[in-house]
């Protein structure tokens, strides 16, 4: 049997006898709404499936039409918690596609450039003892202060997580995080760090967290971004702005 979708596409379908629950024969399957359902629901490209894999998606397709027409000719009509699920879904849905479809020109990103001066954050990068104590964290601290050696301070650090460390994630690395930006740090981590230079050690608590030594292996200062470091912010921020006046064009 063969379904003709909208596009033009033939989609060879070997459908077994219990396949009568279907749509009726007469009926199209549309092509864009089957091509939908399998990235949705399969995660995958319909047109890449082989031909056996298709036909399963056609089948599962088919069904799930079925299903839901009777589903929501039944329990769910006039269902205000489905309603509002809808309508909550058609404005997600909507405003997704408004901003993957909006174009933004080199001019346009320019002149947001001017007006909001972007900032790469300052960011660290550190590798972490945690401890139970302070009378331990005392200990390390004195310990690692009295190398002065990069490297040997280093070496030292990376026994002492090793040995040391309560963190399980960050001992697995030699107790080093990834960079971390100045805004995603506690307050207290961003008042123990202010100042610091890189290879200094830093005893902090930090709440609900315990007591840490940090090594400060580098810093990367706050610094006015390039239009090419902007672009992705900018052009999200350009179409949120055409978003937001889309909606209130809706909504006059």
């Amino acid at each position: 049997m063969k379904f003709k979708t909208n596009k033009g596409l033939l989609i060879t379908i070997c459908m077994v006898a219990s396949m009568m629950l279907s749509l009726n024969a007469q009926e199209t399957i549309n092509g864009a709404k089957l091509q939908s359902f399998t990235a949705q629901k399969h995660r995958v490209d319909f047109n890449a499936q082989t031909e056996s894999s298709k036909n399963d998606i056609v089948n599962d397709y088919v069904k799930t039409i079925k299903l839901s027409d009777k589903i929501l000719e039944g329990t769910l009509k006039n269902d205000p918690d489905f309603e509002i699920a809808n309508r909550l879904l058609a404005i997600n849905i909507w405003a997704q596609k408004v901003i993957k479809d909006t174009k933004i020109s080199d001019r346009k990103l320019r002149n947001l450039y001017k007006k909001h001066a972007p900032m790469i954050e300052a960011r660290y990068e550190l590798r972490n003892i945690l401890l139970k104590s302070e009378t331990e964290a005392n200990k390390i601290e004195k310990t690692l202060k009295k190398i002065t050696n990069k490297n040997k301070r280093l070496e030292k650090f990376k026994q002492l997580v090793e040995s040391s460390s309560e963190d399980f994630i960050t001992r697995k690395n030699d107790g080093q995080f990834e960079w971390i930006d100045e805004n995603k740090l506690t307050p207290t981590m961003r008042d123990a760090l202010k100042g610091k230079k890189s290879n200094e050690i830093i005893k902090v608590y930090v709440e609900n967290i315990g007591w840490q030594v940090l090594l400060l292996e580098d810093f990367q200062a706050s610094k006015k971004a390039t239009l090419e470091e902007s672009k992705a912010v900018l052009t999200n921020l350009a179409k949120q702005e055409i978003l937001s006046t889309k909606i209130k064009e809706i909504l006059k």
